[in-house]
Formats: C-alpha cells, structure tokens, sequence
C-alpha cells in the first residue's frame, strides 16, 4: 500500500497539465509511463496475486496528488493551522455522512479508542509538518524525502506483524521511486534554467 501511494508524483505530473496548464516534456512523460510500469509491477493485475484492494492504493494516490497541488499553493498564503481546519473539517463531515448512510458504526473498545485517538494525533502532527515544510522548502526539495516512508513501512510491518516484502514488491517500488526522483530531477532543471533565463533578461 505505501510503494503504490507513492505514484503520487506521476499522477501530480500527469494533472499538471490539465490542471495548471503547465508544459511537460517527453523525458518526464516517459519518466511517467516507465512509474505505471513499476504500479502494474506492485498490483500484478491478472497474477494469481493480484488484490482488488490495491485499486483503493492508487485512487488514494492520485487524490494525494490533487491535494499536494492544492497544499502547495495554500502554504505560500494561508497558516498552517488553517488549512488543517479545513482539511479535518471535510473528512470529519464526510466520514460521518459515510457512517450515517452506509450504517458503518462500531462502538471502539478501550484499546481501539487509544488506537484511534493516536492516528488522530500522529496524522495532525504529520499534516501539519508536512504544510509548513512545503511552505519553508522547494517540493523538488521535499520529495525525496517522502520515500523514507518506504523505509519505515518496512520496518514497522515487520516489528508489528512480522511482513517481508517480496521481491516484486521491492522491484516494482524501485521502478516507482527511480521514476519520481527523475521526474523531480527535470522539474530542478527546468526551474533553474527559468530562474536563469529571467536573471539574463533582467540584465
């Protein structure tokens, strides 16, 4: 599920287009095309393996990627604390609307009220560090930096329920995260050949 978020970076690429009007070149398409592969890769659709569930992984992907473009432009005006409010707020009334019309509710126990009680806390901290990086920092910087979650997926799925990830695993998120890092890579180049062009025509 973490290997598959992280075609976020593809999808973001990809709506840049239609959503931003931005120009994107052959090398950061096929960078783009090469990301699915490694998808396809991680999903295996038609394998004996293959999961349905893992369709909800990539839809939550390019929601991310909607939402990352959208954070990105809010950081540069709008507080932190805001936009959380905001952000909260929709999924508090969604879910709830969710658990009114499909009948979705389960009174926790004790320890799943704790449980609960700290994603809450830990998905609002994250949140929040999350939109104030964006505000102090260049995504092109902060992107690379987003593929640790890889690492501590690993780490965590293994101390809690002892998962390994499988080879197909591991090559599909390589493809993924080669893919990403190049896209962010040509996105570094292009921004400083524009800074460049501007300063030579200030001159």
């Amino acid at each position: 599920t973490v290997a598959l978020t992280f075609a976020g970076p593809l999808f973001i690429t990809a709506l840049s287009v239609p959503l931003l009007r931005e120009k994107v070149g052959p090398r950061r398409w096929a960078a783009v095309m090469v990301g699915f592969v490694g998808v396809i890769v991680i999903v295996q659709p038609g394998a004996n393996v293959f999961q349905p569930e893992a369709l909800w992984a990539v839809a939550s992907a390019a929601c991310y990627a909607v939402a990352a473009m959208g954070t990105r432009k809010l950081a540069l005006r709008t507080p932190s604390s805001v936009i959380l409010a905001w952000v909260n707020g929709y999924v508090l009334i969604l879910m709830a609307a969710a658990v009114v019309i499909f009948d979705l509710w389960v009174t926790p126990d004790l320890a799943d009220f704790l449980l609960l009680c700290g994603v809450g806390v830990a998905s609002t901290i994250g949140q929040y560090l999350g939109v104030e990086a964006y505000r102090r920092a260049q995504p092109s910087l902060l992107a690379p930096f987003d593929y640790t979650a890889l690492v501590w997926a690993t780490m965590f799925g293994f101390f809690f329920w002892g998962e390994i990830p499988t080879w197909v695993v591991l090559g599909g998120s390589s493809i993924l995260v080669a893919s990403g890092l190049y896209i962010l890579h040509r996105e570094t180049v292009r921004s400083s050949h524009a800074v460049t062009g501007w300063r030579g025509l200030r001159r």
